[in-house]
């Protein structure tokens, strides 16, 4: 990580065919990572929320997340651990602090909405943001748990398909070997969560959106004082 800061994304290599000793069943779970430097990267000044002052990278942050994907999971790795050099006190690289600072083709490759324990990807907000009838946050998260569900079966069949590899060669040698199980699946949250989740991306755009509803041109024909609209919503 402190020599190889050209790209973002970083995928795990394939598990390796079983030889004489038996496939370990946590290498064909790896995940991918996500580094995460504007910093080092595209050298964007970055300044300190306190005293205004310029920041300082210090190290690789020491907190890993996981982040939620269509499909899988992944690892959000900070590459930068932004320090003012008057107040000495680091601030979270993926912060909203630190994201306003960037502009906004930058601040688009973040890939992931953050909460207080997990993070979801971009692309399964986006896929709440129609609100139709049956389009809900429970519906997202059954979907994804059974995306989820099939990823992590067919990794299991590539394991246990390669035990029973070593297996047929182990007859030939003579030779038995005890087979780990695979690792189990982890459900995803509940709906609950993803509700939250989208509440805090679009508390990430109140800005725009307030500036969306005070900008609307055009003559106002009447205003209608009853109660007429709240009679309708009830």
């Amino acid at each position: 990580l402190r020599q190889d800061l050209a790209q973002n994304w970083f995928h795990p290599p394939s598990p390796c065919k079983p030889t004489t000793s038996p496939p370990n069943p946590h290498s064909y779970f790896r995940q991918r990572m996500f580094l995460w430097a504007p910093m080092r990267m595209w050298s964007i000044p970055l300044k300190c929320t306190q005293c205004n002052r310029k920041m300082h990278h210090s190290g690789i942050y020491t907190k890993v997340r996981e982040v939620i994907d269509i499909d899988s999971k992944y690892y959000l790795v900070g590459g930068d651990y932004p320090r003012c050099s008057k107040c000495m006190v680091p601030v979270c690289p993926w912060s909203i602090d630190i994201l306003k600072q960037l502009d906004p083709s930058h601040r688009n490759k973040f890939p992931a909405i953050l909460t207080t324990h997990l993070a979801l990807d971009r692309k399964c907000v986006t896929l709440m943001k129609p609100r139709t009838i049956g389009n809900s946050s429970s519906y997202l998260q059954q979907a994804l748990q059974e995306i989820h569900s099939e990823e992590w079966a067919r990794r299991t069949v590539d394991y246990l398909s390669d035990c029973e590899l070593h297996k047929k060669t182990g007859v030939l040698t003579q030779t038995q070997a005890a087979y780990q199980q695979p690792p189990p699946f982890r459900p995803l949250p509940l709906a609950q969560w993803f509700e939250t989740v989208h509440s805090n991306e679009i508390l990430g755009h109140l800005d725009e959106l307030k500036g969306v509803i005070t900008s609307t041109y055009g003559k106002i024909l009447k205003l209608d004082s009853t109660k007429k609209v709240h009679v309708k919503l009830r």
